[in-house]
């Protein structure tokens, strides 16, 4: 996602603010003796995998749990060190399988302490790192926030929802932890917080770190301290009401028009009748589109945020 940071002067906030987060560094687990389970992080505190395929806890560098498994050692999977405690997670954010079957991708997800409030704005992070043997990295790691729990043991590829959060670069090295932030507007009622890729293979960038035998046929990452955290931002200033942008759909057309009279900066989110949020627009510019080409019929919510200012509009989409 487009960087808009630069969208608002920052306010100093003197105060602590929480992490929303629980147990944000995997260091709480459940005693597991004598399990059968491949991987154990179905016993960290609080998370779970969300889809078919499982990620991996690591407590100091040990798999606990595991019996019996034929996937790679623990070594190879190393990380630097663990950023923040004695623990971290591992997913494939992208593995291979064969041409017709696309690549495995795997989640965390986590239930926040309390839900995200609407129209304020979070500062969402975690760590990554590279594993040793990882013969790729890729161009994209996202955070999906929602209502309910992205609980799909069925599914085997990328969900498909939109993330709020998301870095669309090439990031990671073995060896060295690296920050993933970005900030979100909240809707509000958000209570789950799912993390890792969510873009499918034919968008995916992967560029090769690693050169030999014996290398995985992916992109894995070891992962560490999740923090989403209310931040404050704003101008000194408040926008007059009638120079809000707005919004307007012509029946039968396939895009959203946004007018922007006096070009302020604008954060343009967008639902369905579900509250699933669909698209996240920044733009200043006097006139801007949103694609509505997939969308059903139906009805639709657009949110407009403006200097901490926040409009709301209904769209009534009708193709023909």
């Amino acid at each position: 996602m487009k960087s808009i940071a630069f969208l608002f002067l920052l306010v100093p906030s003197f105060g602590w603010s929480q992490n929303l987060v629980p147990n944000p560094s995997f260091e709480e687990y459940e005693n597991c003796d004598n399990s059968n389970v491949i991987t154990a992080m179905e016993f960290v505190v609080d998370w779970f995998n969300p889809n078919a395929w499982s990620s991996d806890y690591f407590k100091d560098y040990e798999l606990p749990c595991v019996v019996n498994t034929n996937g790679p050692t623990n070594t190879e999977y190393l990380a630097p060190s663990p950023f923040d405690g004695n623990s971290f997670v591992g997913s494939y954010y992208y593995l291979f399988q064969n041409e017709k079957f696309e690549g495995i991708k795997e989640y965390i997800e986590v239930q926040l302490i309390q839900p995200l409030i609407s129209g304020q704005t979070y500062e969402v992070s975690w760590w990554v790192s590279m594993a040793a043997k990882s013969k790729y990295k890729v161009n994209s790691m996202g955070a999906y926030f929602s209502s309910s729990a992205l609980d799909d043991q069925f599914e085997l590829l990328a969900f498909d929802v939109v993330p709020q959060a998301v870095v669309s670069e090439f990031l990671g090295d073995p060896g060295t932890w690296i920050q993933i932030k970005d900030t979100i507007w909240a809707a509000g009622g958000e209570q789950f917080i799912t993390i890792g890729n969510f873009t499918l293979d034919d968008d995916l960038g992967l560029e090769q770190i690693a050169w030999g035998d014996n290398l995985f046929e992916g992109a894995y990452y070891t992962i560490d301290l999740v923090e989403v955290k209310s931040i404050t931002v704003g101008l000194t200033e408040l926008t007059p009401i009638d120079a809000l942008p707005k919004a307007h759909y012509q029946p039968g057309s396939e895009q959203i028009t946004l007018s922007n009279k006096k070009q302020v900066d604008a954060i343009w989110l967008v639902y369905n009748s579900s509250g699933q949020m669909l698209q996240q627009l920044v733009t200043n510019n006097k006139e801007a589109f949103i694609n509505c080409s997939n969308y059903t019929n139906g009805l639709y919510f657009l949110k407009c945020v403006v200097n901490n200012q926040t409009s709301s509009t209904k769209i009534l989409i009708s193709k023909k």
